[in-house]
């Protein structure tokens, strides 16, 4: 299959206190990934999905309802994680909330490309 779509993510991540908010940030990291999906919106789930491993976070466009049609599109995608990166459960969140918990917000800022096929230049 064809690669239809290249992910940039840039990873922030952030201590994160129930009642204080976002802390100080703590890593910084960048992902790049391609996508066969055929839909713009199903190439970042796929990313979320199999390189992030969560099925549940919050997003928000930059750029309007980019979703397909266009060539270039930004979203920031929130995720709650432990200290090993991975999806906060119900149990962290709730230890979180009492004070006996570190939790971890994560700010991925996906830039998605379409990739369009060109012409051979040698055949």
């Amino acid at each position: 299959m064809n690669k239809k779509y290249y992910i940039s993510a840039q990873h922030d991540v952030y201590l994160d206190d129930y009642e204080r908010g976002e802390l100080e940030n703590v890593n910084a990291f960048q992902i790049d990934h391609f996508s066969e999906e055929e839909k713009a919106f199903d190439a970042v789930r796929d990313y979320m999905e199999n390189v992030v491993c969560v099925d549940e976070y919050t997003y928000k466009e930059y750029e309007g309802d980019n979703r397909e049609g266009n060539d270039k599109f930004e979203i920031v995608a929130n995720v709650l994680v432990d200290e090993n990166n991975c999806p906060a459960t119900k149990g962290d969140i709730k230890e979180w909330k009492e004070g006996k918990r570190k939790l971890y917000t994560v700010h991925i800022y996906i830039e998605l490309f379409k990739l369009t096929p060109t012409a051979k230049l040698f055949v």
